[in-house]
């Protein structure tokens, strides 16, 4: 709830880093075949613990407009039935990358 009611300030000059969320396209192609995973925007708290570590060490260091390429290879166990056990092969475009703004306590 803490995080829906933060206020966010857009990061630029800079690489993507840890604690940054950063905004991206995807393209996800399970390896074998299956349905495809597709989103036009999604945030992603790089760093994070909720974050699985392929998409931290991948989304750490590009800047906006880069894209890259990689293997996630999710466990059996994983919440999503879609994603348990497979392994897809990932094409992200990095939107954009903002900051949680520093609170001011009262």
């Amino acid at each position: 709830m803490q995080q829906r009611a933060a206020a966010f300030t857009p990061v630029e000059g800079r690489a993507v880093q840890n604690d940054d969320f950063v905004q991206v396209k995807l393209n996800g192609t399970p390896e074998g075949g299956g349905e495809p995973l597709q989103a036009e925007s999604v945030l992603c708290h790089v760093g994070a613990e909720e974050t699985m570590e392929p998409f931290n060490e991948n989304l750490r260091a590009p800047n906006i407009g880069d894209h890259k390429d990689f293997d996630v290879n999710y466990p059996a166990d994983y919440p999503d039935a879609k994603l348990a056990g497979k392994l897809f092969h990932y094409s992200v475009d990095v939107l954009g990358s903002r900051q949680e703004a520093p609170r001011i306590e009262r």
